[in-house]
């Protein structure tokens, strides 16, 4: 399936299980940075097992995976939009939860704090390894120059073939923090990874999210996530007045690879009852969960 977008993008857009009226409910999960929907493939399949009746979404973020870039600037704003977009789409009506991964969380986020007309659909959110602003307050983000990083859409149009082969060699070095890709990935060209990178200087939803209150929400992040760490979860959970956080113990920041089960599970909690089937998480799942204060 193809969506088109307003300014000419087109998303790749993969669904799987339930089709028509045999879908009682809909989830649409959105990817990392530099990723694409095939990382949420083991999620995707658990989900698809444990609930016959549910549809999943998947789909590329404009200028990732298969997807094309548009005539509009790449932002977190932009991939809000986007994801407005895969949902009139693909997921028209019914029962919705939405997930999120990392950049693909912000998007969330992002979407809800200006579309709270579609709270009335929404059975469930997840908040996966991500933050709702402030990321040059901690963690690496405390090492990114904003006036550098601002200055990057500019750098990539000059000398794009420079700006790639340097991002490359950052990508590698981070590994072991950002996690192991998974599935098919073309990569993002200069000017998408300069646009996005410059967006989140001035990406803060932290003042909306008071729209999760009516909304059960859940907050995953890996213990040793050194991209948006710990107190990023927290912060959203204290501004949204009821999210319920989760740290996984030895988990880093590519949760939905490393850790599918783990993601399914807390997806699993928020389908059960919109499904009449209440899902009882993993002891080890569980034990690490707080409320929000």
């Amino acid at each position: 399936m193809r969506v088109v977008t307003g300014d000419g993008a087109v998303l790749h857009v993969h669904t799987e299980g339930a089709v028509g009226h045999q879908a009682h409910a809909t989830v649409v999960l959105t990817h990392g940075f530099c990723m694409s929907g095939a990382s949420w493939a083991r999620v995707r399949q658990g989900l698809c097992r444990q609930f016959p009746d549910l549809r999943v979404v998947t789909y590329d973020h404009r200028g990732h995976g298969r997807s094309t870039s548009g005539t509009q600037a790449h932002s977190v704003a932009q991939l809000a939009a986007d994801l407005d977009a895969v949902i009139g789409a693909a997921a028209p009506s019914g029962p919705l939860l939405l997930a999120g991964h990392s950049l693909g969380a912000m998007a969330l986020l992002e979407h809800l704090s200006g579309n709270r007309e579609i709270l009335a659909r929404l059975s469930g959110v997840a908040i996966i390894a991500s933050a709702a602003g402030g990321l040059t307050e901690c963690g690496l983000g405390r090492m990114l120059p904003p006036g550098i990083v601002r200055s990057l859409p500019r750098a990539a149009k000059v000398a794009p073939s420079l700006f790639e082969a340097i991002w490359a060699a950052t990508r590698s070095a981070a590994t072991p923090m950002l996690g192991r890709r998974h599935g098919h990935h073309n990569r993002p060209t200069a000017r998408v990874l300069a646009e996005i990178a410059a967006s989140l200087m001035t990406y803060d939803v932290r003042a909306g999210l008071d729209v999760l209150a009516a909304v059960p929400t859940r907050v995953l992040v890996g213990e040793h996530d050194r991209i948006t760490p710990v107190q990023h979860a927290h912060e959203i959970a204290r501004s949204s007045r009821g999210a319920v956080v989760t740290v996984i113990p030895g988990g880093g920041h590519n949760l939905p690879v490393e850790r599918p089960s783990v993601v399914v599970d807390a997806l699993s909690e928020l389908l059960g009852h919109t499904l009449g089937r209440p899902w009882a998480s993993p002891s080890a799942l569980s034990a690490t969960t707080a409320a929000a204060m």
